[in-house]
């Protein structure tokens, strides 16, 4: 296997963060002036916040046997299930999903400090897409202004400086595949988020290689009902779910092979399943409960997710998880703000 080393943080990316940060809040604070709680900056619309368990294989990989999957054991967790539209829709307009996974009660060697990290938490992000829409910290800052600059304008309008970003003359060169990528993940149809996979997008340190995450669904047998609420469909769909039976998901590892082969820096490519599979490490447990209590949506709002609430050994790597860390804790601190009452990581 060739040896990982991680790349020299690129010229002019810790200005690019900033600049994510500034666009972030002033996106928040116009949207939720008069909102409380304030919803997240990324993913706010909740669709469960439910109990689970984290079930690590007996056989996982020895090259893969690190940090939380060193031996077999039983984590408890909790999974919310999300979609990522910065104004909320309607469950029957299209959107990219989520899914945050909290593992507690994790210990060992932090990654770094943070005001909004937990001592013993262990997160895991995951959207319905695997691969991400811009390349580096750089990209996503021009992004991210442009929506800032758009927001609560005409959807026309952001639509078509979207695009113009994405295909026109920019720092780098004209990104079809990236604005292809955004349109598809945005534009994906599902009836139930218990029933789809899921993807890390960027990549991870797992012991001493890069690896990319993935939750995918074990099959059960489906449970029909038509929705009361077709706004809040997914939320219905997952409550008719779990009324009725369990829910699990395999949680894969895919080995980093090299950096032409699956690059960290750029998340834009899809590191090929043919060359590195995936491999199973982990079983996800949803069981049976009632995922509409008050209480639920509560709990989520208390939360903060981040891929940075981590043990070092599971570190994120890469410019758009070092974006995602300034992004993730600006939004808990706006909400922390807001609310009067330190979130719970």
């Amino acid at each position: 296997m060739t040896a990982y080393v991680s790349a020299p943080v690129p010229e002019g990316e810790p200005e690019a963060i900033a600049r994510v940060q500034r666009a972030l809040e002033h996106i928040m604070k116009a949207r939720d002036a008069t909102t409380q709680p304030v919803l997240r900056g990324q993913h706010p619309k909740t669709h469960a916040c439910v109990r689970a368990r984290l079930i690590v294989d007996k056989n996982v990989p020895s090259d893969l046997a690190e940090g939380i999957f060193a031996r077999p054991q039983t984590f408890s967790a909790w999974v919310r299930f999300s979609s990522s539209a910065i104004h909320p829709k309607p469950d029957y307009k299209r959107d990219a999903h989520g899914v945050a996974l909290k593992v507690e009660n994790v210990d060992g060697f932090r990654a770094r400090s943070s005001t909004y990290s937990s001592g013993q938490a262990q997160d895991f992000l995951f959207v319905d897409d695997p691969v991400f829409f811009c390349r580096d910290a750089l990209e996503y800052a021009d992004f991210a202004e442009i929506i800032a600059r758009c927001h609560g304008g005409p959807q026309l309008r952001t639509a078509a400086r979207v695009t113009a970003f994405f295909v026109g003359t920019n720092r780098h060169t004209s990104h079809l595949g990236g604005l292809i990528g955004l349109v598809r993940v945005i534009s994906r149809k599902v009836d139930n988020p218990l029933d789809i996979r899921y993807w890390s997008q960027t990549p991870y340190m797992l012991g001493t290689r890069p690896v990319k995450y993935s939750l995918k669904p074990i099959p059960a047998p489906p449970v029909d009902g038509v929705a009361n609420d077709e706004a809040d469909r997914l939320a219905e769909a997952i409550a008719r779910t779990l009324q009725s039976r369990d829910a699990r998901f395999e949680l894969q590892a895919q080995r980093w092979i090299d950096e032409r082969t699956t690059p960290v820096e750029d998340p834009t490519v899809r590191w090929d399943e043919s060359i590195t599979p995936f491999v199973k490490v982990a079983t996800l447990r949803i069981p049976s409960q009632d995922s509409e209590a008050p209480t639920r949506y509560d709990r989520a709002d208390d939360l903060s997710f981040t891929p940075w609430h981590c043990l070092n050994v599971h570190r994120p790597l890469g410019g758009i998880n070092r974006v995602r860390q300034a992004a993730y804790e600006t939004s808990a601190r706006l909400r922390a703000e807001r609310s009067g009452t330190p979130l719970q990581s």
